[in-house]
């Protein structure tokens, strides 16, 4: 069957106000003071909160600036604030609860949710990200095929040149330099503890 980009642009739209409308909900749910109803402009009962503030993972950003201004046109919609400062910089934010709710790229450790003076902190999946492996080999002038056993191992430090013999075995026909391969990671974590 065939859909149009707009469609399914519609179509994931609709899906991300749901999704958001839902943890909207349960973020009302979950306040101590009883939440009194307002009525939507359709006569539909709405929670009396209209503002959310978010804050966290840059990565998710996009994907919620998206879903917000969607999800304010909604019967019930809310207004939504969402400051991408990174995952550390939300995860902080929501323990201190200068925000309500926060995005990261990995859930809170134990360590971390043991600082929330109100309760446990529901984690709810939004979105799924992907990594890509970058690499500069001088003189191969074609794509290197590489597995994931052998990714892991350069990032584990096991394979420590390019012409290592699981990577040439990989790669018949090329010359592989005997350069060292250099893994790059992230200088911080997403989420650190104060």
């Amino acid at each position: 069957m065939y859909t149009s980009s707009q469609e399914k642009s519609q179509r994931h739209q609709g899906r991300g106000a749901l999704l958001l409308l839902a943890l909207c909900l349960l973020l009302v749910a979950c306040e101590s003071a009883p939440v009194q109803p307002r009525a939507s402009a359709r006569g539909a009962s709405c929670p009396s909160t209209s503002r959310l503030q978010g804050a966290g993972s840059t990565f998710d950003a996009p994907l919620f600036a998206q879903m917000f201004t969607a999800y304010e046109q909604t019967p019930c919609g809310l207004a939504v604030t969402y400051l991408g400062g990174g995952s550390a910089a939300g995860m902080n934010a929501l323990l201190d609860q200068s925000v309500d709710f926060a995005a990261t790229d990995v859930p809170l450790t134990d360590a971390a949710e043991a600082r929330s003076t109100h309760g446990s902190i529901l984690h709810i999946p939004i979105t799924l990200g992907t990594e890509a492996i970058i690499y500069q080999v001088p003189s191969v002038p074609s794509l290197l095929k590489l597995t994931g056993p052998v990714l892991a191992d350069i990032f584990l430090g096991k394979i420590t040149t390019w012409n290592d013999p699981a990577i040439t075995a990989l790669n018949p026909g090329h010359a592989l330099p005997g350069l060292p391969t250099a893994v790059v990671r992230r200088a911080s974590s997403p989420i650190t503890s104060r």
